[in-house]
């Protein structure tokens, strides 16, 4: 994964992610280097898909991070914003998918997430608000912006974002797409499912 071609570090972090997913456990005790490491690629690559292995790879690794692992995965989190910023552009399939790691930390370590809250919240809304983004990439950055306001609703009207969050909001309700006139879930058990962005928004 030192190596300098970069078609041999996507395979080393590659293989990283799928461990990371299989074992994490295989990893307790090495989280600090593990994190280092990170740090190193998501700062100093400009290779986005490989990023976004490191992304899965720390996905992966959220719930069995120990409170001595949370400040150096926490240190992390602008570089996954600006990753994520990124991968917007070039791939919206893993761009929606390295949003999953807001899931794992809502749910478990929403700690990590308290000093990026204001700009975790801008970035959603920067995709939730760009229409020429696909509505699966749309509605995965509504859903966490959604859960954040259920879970930290006082830091968020300390943070002074409410209108900024309707001001976006607000225009996404009145578009109308094809989802909209099926009622049908695809997923009835998923309570952060929403067919377009417009019902998400609502």
């Amino acid at each position: 994964m030192n190596s300098k071609n970069v078609e041999e570090c996507r395979l080393g972090f590659y293989i990283v992610s799928v461990v990371t997913s299989e074992a994490p456990e295989m990893f307790l005790g090495h989280m600090k280097q593990l994190f280092n490491l990170f740090g190193s690629c998501l700062q100093s690559f400009a290779d986005e898909h490989l990023c976004f292995y490191v992304i899965k790879s720390m996905t992966a690794l959220v719930s069995s991070l120990g409170s001595d692992d949370a400040n150096c995965f926490q240190v992390l989190i602008p570089y996954v914003l600006e990753v994520i910023r990124r991968l917007v552009k070039v791939s919206e399939e893993k761009a929606t998918e390295a949003l999953e790691i807001f899931d794992e930390l809502i749910d478990s370590e929403i700690a990590i997430l308290l000093p990026h809250i204001k700009p975790l919240i801008k970035m959603c809304l920067e995709i939730a608000s760009d229409s020429k983004n696909g509505d699966v990439l749309r509605v995965r950055a509504m859903s966490v912006l959604s859960w954040m306001i259920n879970v930290k609703r006082k830091t968020i009207v300390k943070h002074k974002l409410i209108p900024e969050i309707l001001e976006v909001l607000f225009p996404i309700m009145e578009e109308v797409s094809p989802g909209d006139l099926d009622s049908e879930h695809e997923d009835e058990d998923d309570e952060r499912y929403c067919q377009s962005p417009s019902a998400c928004a609502a």
